[in-house]
Protein backbone atom coordinates (compact mmCIF):
# COMPACT_ATOMS: atom_id res chain seq x y z
CA UNK A 1 0.00 0.00 0.00
CA UNK A 2 1.41 3.39 -0.93
CA UNK A 3 2.50 5.51 1.96
CA UNK A 4 0.08 8.30 1.06
CA UNK A 5 -2.98 6.03 1.32
CA UNK A 6 -1.68 4.36 4.45
CA UNK A 7 -1.80 7.61 6.40
CA UNK A 8 -4.71 9.30 4.62
CA UNK A 9 -7.09 8.83 7.54
CA UNK A 10 -4.56 10.17 10.02
CA UNK A 11 -3.91 13.23 7.87
CA UNK A 12 -7.61 13.93 7.35
CA UNK A 13 -8.15 13.82 11.14
CA UNK A 14 -5.24 16.23 11.65
CA UNK A 15 -6.59 18.58 8.98
CA UNK A 16 -10.03 18.50 10.59
CA UNK A 17 -8.59 19.31 14.03
CA UNK A 18 -6.53 22.11 12.48
CA UNK A 19 -9.72 23.54 10.97
CA UNK A 20 -11.45 23.34 14.36
CA UNK A 21 -8.58 25.14 16.13
CA UNK A 22 -8.52 27.81 13.45
CA UNK A 23 -12.24 28.47 13.77
CA UNK A 24 -12.02 28.44 17.57
CA UNK A 25 -9.61 31.35 17.35
CA UNK A 26 -11.76 33.15 14.82
CA UNK A 27 -14.88 32.87 16.99
CA UNK A 28 -12.94 33.63 20.19
CA UNK A 29 -13.60 30.23 21.80
CA UNK A 30 -10.20 29.97 23.48
CA UNK A 31 -10.57 26.72 25.41
CA UNK A 32 -12.13 23.32 24.95
CA UNK A 33 -14.49 24.22 27.77
CA UNK A 34 -15.77 27.31 25.92
CA UNK A 35 -16.23 25.27 22.75
CA UNK A 36 -18.02 22.55 24.69
CA UNK A 37 -20.32 25.08 26.34
CA UNK A 38 -21.19 26.58 22.96
CA UNK A 39 -21.97 23.09 21.66
CA UNK A 40 -23.80 21.98 24.79
CA UNK A 41 -21.18 19.42 25.86
CA UNK A 42 -19.30 19.11 29.15
CA UNK A 43 -15.55 19.83 29.14
CA UNK A 44 -14.58 16.17 29.63
CA UNK A 45 -16.69 15.02 26.67
CA UNK A 46 -15.35 17.79 24.47
CA UNK A 47 -11.79 16.82 25.40
CA UNK A 48 -12.46 13.18 24.48
CA UNK A 49 -13.98 14.20 21.15
CA UNK A 50 -10.97 16.34 20.26
CA UNK A 51 -8.46 13.66 21.28
CA UNK A 52 -10.24 11.12 19.10
CA UNK A 53 -12.28 12.97 16.46
CA UNK A 54 -13.65 9.70 15.09
CA UNK A 55 -15.67 9.40 18.31
CA UNK A 56 -17.77 12.41 17.26
CA UNK A 57 -21.44 11.56 17.04
CA UNK A 58 -23.61 12.97 14.28
CA UNK A 59 -25.19 15.37 16.77
CA UNK A 60 -21.75 16.53 17.93
CA UNK A 61 -20.67 17.09 14.33
CA UNK A 62 -23.86 19.05 13.58
CA UNK A 63 -23.31 21.22 16.66
CA UNK A 64 -19.68 21.79 15.73
CA UNK A 65 -20.61 22.80 12.18
CA UNK A 66 -23.28 25.18 13.53
CA UNK A 67 -21.07 26.77 16.19
CA UNK A 68 -17.83 27.01 14.19
CA UNK A 69 -19.26 27.36 10.68
CA UNK A 70 -16.85 24.70 9.43
CA UNK A 71 -15.91 24.45 5.78
CA UNK A 72 -17.93 21.81 3.90
CA UNK A 73 -14.74 20.61 2.22
CA UNK A 74 -13.02 20.03 5.59
CA UNK A 75 -16.03 18.10 6.88
CA UNK A 76 -16.32 15.96 3.75
CA UNK A 77 -12.61 15.14 3.81
CA UNK A 78 -12.95 14.15 7.46
CA UNK A 79 -15.85 11.88 6.49
CA UNK A 80 -13.66 10.13 3.93
CA UNK A 81 -14.41 11.87 0.66
CA UNK A 82 -11.54 12.19 -1.79
CA UNK A 83 -10.52 15.47 -3.40
CA UNK A 84 -11.69 14.11 -6.73
CA UNK A 85 -15.14 13.22 -5.37
CA UNK A 86 -15.51 16.63 -3.73
CA UNK A 87 -14.55 18.43 -6.94
CA UNK A 88 -16.99 16.40 -9.03
CA UNK A 89 -19.81 16.90 -6.49
CA UNK A 90 -19.34 20.66 -6.31
CA UNK A 91 -18.25 21.19 -9.89
CA UNK A 92 -15.01 22.93 -9.01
Amino acid sequence: MPRIRQYAEKYSNEDFLREIRSKQGYYNLRTQEELGNAMGLPKSTMRKRLINPESLTIQDLRSMIRVLNLSPVAVLKFLGWSDKAIKSAFGE
